[in-house]
């Protein structure tokens, strides 16, 4: 943590200067606001109590002074009341502007080579490991969060197992699929090509939802046959590929993140559609936040063009590119687990009449798996 030498009010704001020779500026009305007094702040509810639209926005520090013992920048505002606000360094250090000035995220994109080179074996961990302890679970979210997917091995047979580790992390998510956990096998009446012998191409889940799952599992209670042929699992960074796009084809990529497209999925009993680009990009840094595509799914393009064709063919193309394309087969007792707004899945065709291949999937939702990793991280650092 670094500390705070110097503090000078100004008519706006409060400047601030730092033991590591950076500087950073809060607005005296934005301090008043995220007062952590127990007057203003539920610090068990970690919630506000103060309300932010009764502070005057022209609000002016009394007295501002670094009191290194405490460690904590001090405020005594000019109100009738003469508040006492207290900032820890370390609060004013997250919101600074310069604790995370390197962006780093944790995440290696990859395309096969990347991943024959760096992790021959893939990103695997032990059902073991996942179950023991906290410890676990956070080696197995880093390693998620790296490189977008990963497969539990050894996890025991049986229904509602997909279930058991996903709520490591956290809430099951219910979807029309089922209440919480669903299968994928070949059945006779298919409401989804998924549920076939037939091959998927590279997609995400849920792509004509409002909300795409954030996480998926697929654990596989069985796979055999007199002779397996076909059946692989398959995965493809889509970040990855879409910065190749970005950097090799910038009008396509424009294509990509700015025309709506509608993925649609309608049944007897269901019917959803979601409009939006393939590619969702962040609207503060411009990277690649989420991808939505399944090309099954799209229904017929309104006020087509001969761009935005081209730009769905190359996406397509870059996805089934083999040097993008990772191809694996999951074993009985196999669970991929995988960010599925990042990462599409598929597999190869497979002889459904000889060949029994049964998956059982559940999803949660990426705000969920996002705040598990944060908060294992927290209480790493703070036992370290």
């Amino acid at each position: 943590m670094v500390a705070i030498t110097e503090a000078q009010a100004t008519s706006e704001q409060v400047e601030l200067t730092w033991d590591n020779g950076k500087t950073s500026a809060f607005l005296h009305v934005w301090l008043r606001d995220n007062c952590r007094c127990s007057i203003c702040y539920h610090a068990v509810a970690m919630e506000r109590i103060l309300d932010s639209s009764s502070i005057p926005l022209g609000i002016q520090p009394k007295s501002v002074a670094v009191n290194n013992a405490n460690e904590a920048l001090e405020v005594v505002w000019a109100t009738e009341d003469s508040h006492e606000s207290s900032y820890p360094f370390e609060f004013l250090e997250l919101y600074s502007g310069f604790a995370d000035d390197g962006g780093e995220t944790g995440q290696k994109l990859w395309g096969v080579a990347d991943m024959e080179r760096d992790l021959p074996g893939l990103p695997r961990v032990t059902y073991e490991s996942v179950m023991a302890d906290e410890k676990g679970v956070l080696a197995w979210l880093e390693m998620l969060n790296t490189y977008g997917f990963t497969i539990v091995g050894g996890v025991p047979h049986g229904r509602k197992r997909v279930e058991e580790v996903g709520r490591r992390i956290s809430i099951i998510r219910n979807s029309f699929w089922g209440e919480s956990s669903w299968d994928v096998k070949d059945k006779p009446d298919p409401t989804s090509l998924s549920l076939t012998g037939g091959e998927l191409f590279p997609h995400t889940d849920l792509c004509f939802s409002d909300s795409q799952p954030g996480v998926q599992f697929l654990h596989c209670l069985e796979f055999s046959a007199d002779k397996i042929v076909g059946g692989e699992s398959t995965i493809v960074d889509g970040y990855f590929v879409a910065e190749k796009i970005r950097r090799e084809n910038p009008e396509a990529f424009k294509v990509l993140t700015t025309q709506r497209i509608a993925h649609v999925f309608s049944s007897k009993k269901h019917h959803f559609r979601f409009d939006g680009p393939v590619i969702t990009l962040d609207p503060l840094d411009g990277s690649v936040k989420e991808m939505r595509f399944n090309q099954a799914l799209i229904a017929p393009l309104q006020a087509a063009n001969k761009e935005l064709y081209a730009a769905l063919q190359l996406f397509a193309r870059e996805t089934r590119n083999l040097e993008n394309l990772l191809h694996f087969r999951l074993k009985e007792g196999d669970m991929l687990v995988f960010n599925n707004r990042r990462m599409m899945h598929g597999r190869s065709g497979y002889d459904a009449v000889n060949t029994r291949r049964h998956l059982e999937g559940c999803y949660l939702d990426f705000e969920e798996f996002q705040g598990r990793l944060k908060k294992l991280r927290e209480a790493g650092a703070a036992a370290a």
